[in-house]
């Protein structure tokens, strides 16, 4: 049996993930157009594209 601290990391890991698979990378790409402007997303798409700033 694992002790109390590890029984908490492992719940807040488990939460972790949980929360994560409930967003996707539309999600994502949404909040950024939203809070920063549809600019960025073209720099951070040739970003990821070309390696390019």
């Amino acid at each position: 049996m694992p002790c109390g601290i590890a029984r908490v990391v492992a719940d807040a890991d488990r939460a972790w993930r949980e929360s994560l698979n409930a967003v996707t990378v539309a999600d994502l790409a949404e909040d950024v157009n939203s809070t920063v402007g549809p600019t960025t997303l073209t720099r951070v798409d040739r970003r990821l594209r070309t390696g390019a700033p």
